[in-house]
């Protein structure tokens, strides 16, 4: 055989031999091969995953810092921690002997977010929210959802939300319109794309069966007031809608607080930063 090569390779131009070289049909692999292989790359993976941290609001910030958000849009973007203490204690009218399902409007980073999911897990450890957010450049800081998912996965509560990426009604313009860091929602607007209308898609899917309604999305008033008409209908009666951004620097939410008819919610106490309030 080895003979016969030789004299091949002394016929046989170099281009014909290149062709014969490329059209050897390899070894297969075998089965037992690529499954062995599989489950090798599986045990490297579960070597490599850490257990997850205790979530809380200061290592929430921390973890931000790690990952490069500017602390001051992610401290002044987020809910302060005084606020969402202040709706936690409310959470007693929360029937926590079965699971809570919960409703999160506007993410941003994931902190107030997260700051739910575990305190609804510490009451019924199989409370659920869900979330809608459209995932745009928010305040400098591009496709939002990546830093939301690395802040839920940190500390181990992915397993607890669903995230909807898109517009609660129609799309609208992000920022409320402003340039943060040289972003312009306006010269952008062709280019940011999401989902539309996802609040009506959840009152199709499970209308009536949310507990708990946090909304920190859109500031513009008359948006908010519509959101406000879905959001009564997919809340169980007597469940607990909290309002953000009820604050001087924001009188459109003021006015849209303010103008709530007790017949839909019943205002319940504010802290001059959220407004809680109870559906009728």
């Amino acid at each position: 055989m080895s003979y016969l090569k030789r004299v091949l390779k002394r016929c046989l131009p170099e281009r014909l031999l290149k062709l014969l070289r490329k059209f050897k049909t390899p070894a297969p692999s075998s089965t037992e091969a690529r499954l062995q292989g599989r489950i090798r790359r599986r045990l490297e993976v579960q070597l490599k995953v850490k257990a997850s941290h205790e979530f809380s609001y200061e290592d929430a910030l921390s973890l931000l810092d790690r990952l490069g958000i500017d602390p001051s849009q992610s401290r002044e973007g987020s809910m302060p921690l005084a606020s969402l203490q202040f709706m936690q204690s409310h959470f007693d009218r929360l029937d926590a002997s079965r699971p809570i399902i919960a409703l999160h409007v506007g993410n941003f980073l994931g902190v107030s977010l997260a700051y739910l999911v575990h305190t609804l897990r510490r009451l019924h450890p199989d409370s659920r929210v869900v979330s809608i957010d459209p995932n745009l450049t928010h305040r400098g800081i591009p496709r939002t959802i990546e830093t939301v998912l690395a802040l839920l996965n940190y500390f181990g509560l992915e397993d607890r939300v669903a995230i909807l990426t898109g517009y609660s009604l129609e799309k609208n313009v992000s920022n409320q319109g402003e340039i943060f860091a040289g972003y312009d929602p306006v010269a952008n607007w062709e280019n940011e794309r999401s989902c539309t209308h996802q609040l009506d898609l959840l009152n199709a899917l499970a209308r009536g069966g949310f507990d708990l309604c946090l909304m920190d999305g859109n500031h513009d008033g008359d948006y908010l007031q519509r959101e406000l008409d879905r959001v009564r209908q997919l809340l169980r009666r007597g469940g607990l809608l909290v309002l953000d951004d009820v604050a001087t620097a924001w009188p459109e939410i003021q006015s849209v607080f303010s103008s709530i008819s007790p017949d839909q919610f019943q205002k319940l106490s504010t802290d001059d930063r959220i407004g809680l309030l109870v559906r009728s």
